[in-house]
């Protein structure tokens, strides 16, 4: 009975194994084709570092490149990051006018980055999401026509303040004729949003990943999307600064070199790439979600904005996956049984129980606020692993 029980177990781990192998076979290097890499700068107001902005700027001149700069029309004054009333500072044309030049030289596309970036909760930063459609229209229509003055450009993209936005947000857009919204990828989208939505996918230090993870994905128009802040800069900010400037420049020279890459604004990546429906984020939010439950090296794509996320394919991953670490967990918690306490039978008993109650308690702790990181899944795998097998020897052994 040992042996049949055994040669099961070990037909389903080769299974498994052979399954996943197939599964991860697929990510191969598609031939000619184009990496397309955005930089979008968030913050610049009449408040933020002009130093930093206009070496930011004549970084991309020099490198005959365009990057995104999401502008706040109205700072407010005070901290943000408090809902008690503030005097908000207009951007004024000292700072409009910089821009204005980049923008006529091709440098620079502006996109509208809230209105006075202000929360209105102190728990869950946010700007709009949660604002009736007249208040976000209102907001919105403001900061548009400020930008419209000051820099002699109408922007056609936004970005929602901590990447918070809901359905009226879309609608007020639609409605101010936006084009685009530019968030995170782990927020949602309406389906039958006519707005085109891109993401940001990684930070400056993920980019020489990102770009090797395109390299070898199926995509065929790799769309990686980098998010700065002044603070990234250790010369605009000595604590939170992770980089340079020389650095920065670095590494744009790196990817001008590179043959396979291309340096574009938002605004051009909305000409050159054709789906970037809300339906593209939604899938790709699923996508996200599900392989939280992945451990990093058996994600799909942790730096790119997918074109079509596979959901099926993860969803198979996360079974197989799991389904081989409880397998392990069977044929340990057996042998150990079986070998072990084959001769105390009284101290199995003791045992099994004990591990069944373990593995009751760690599954309630894990599921308490419905979030299933991959350690904790790992874990729950282990210890169910370890229930059926102890049980399973523990019948045998009083079969006998």
């Amino acid at each position: 009975m040992l042996f049949i029980f055994l040669q099961k177990i070990l037909v389903l781990l080769t299974f498994l194994s052979f399954s996943f192998f197939i599964i991860g076979c697929s990510n191969q290097p598609i031939e000619e084709k184009k990496i397309n890499v955005v930089f979008r700068f968030d913050d610049p107001s009449a408040l933020s570092s002009t130093e930093t902005e206009i070496k930011i700027i004549d970084a991309f001149r020099e490198h005959n490149a365009s990057i995104t700069f999401g502008v706040i029309p109205f700072i407010c004054a005070g901290d943000v990051k408090v809902t008690t009333p503030c005097n908000v500072v207009p951007l004024g044309p000292k700072k409009g006018k910089l821009l204005k030049k980049a923008v006529k030289e091709g440098v620079l596309d502006i996109a509208l980055h809230g209105y006075s970036h202000q929360t209105i909760d102190t728990k869950e930063k946010r700007e709009f999401r949660g604002l009736d459609y007249n208040s976000q229209l209102e907001k919105l229509t403001k900061g548009k026509k400020q930008l419209e003055k000051m820099i002699g450009v109408s922007p056609t993209t936004f970005v929602p303040p901590w990447n918070q936005y809901d359905s009226n947000t879309l609608k007020a857009l639609e409605v101010l004729g936006f084009s685009t919204l530019s968030a995170a990828i782990s927020r949602k989208a309406a389906y039958n949003s006519k707005l085109n939505f891109l993401p940001f996918t990684a930070d400056f230090l993920e980019l020489h990943d990102a770009v090797q993870e395109a390299r070898t994905s199926k995509n065929k128009q790799p769309l990686i999307v980098v998010l700065l802040h002044a603070y990234d800069f250790i010369e605009a900010d000595a604590q939170r600064g992770i980089f340079s400037f020389r650095d920065f420049n670095n590494h744009l020279d790196w990817l001008k070199s590179q043959t396979d890459i291309r340096i574009l604004s938002i605004a051009q990546v909305i000409k050159e790439i054709k789906d970037l429906s809300g339906k593209r984020l939604q899938l790709a939010n699923k996508n996200h979600t599900l392989e939280i439950m992945l451990p990093s090296f058996l994600k799909e794509s942790k730096l790119l904005y997918q074109e079509s996320p596979h959901v099926g394919k993860t969803i198979l991953k996360i079974i197989l996956l799991y389904l081989i670490i409880t397998v392990i967990g069977i044929l340990f918690s057996y042998f150990v049984g079986c070998l072990v306490f084959r001769k105390f039978t009284n101290i199995m008993t003791i045992c099994v129980y004990g591990i069944t109650i373990i593995t009751i308690v760690i599954i309630l702790y894990a599921i308490k606020d419905l979030y299933l990181h991959y350690k904790e899944l790992v874990g729950i795998s282990i210890f169910i692993g370890f229930a059926i097998g102890s049980w399973k020897c523990l019948i045998m052994r009083k079969k006998i």
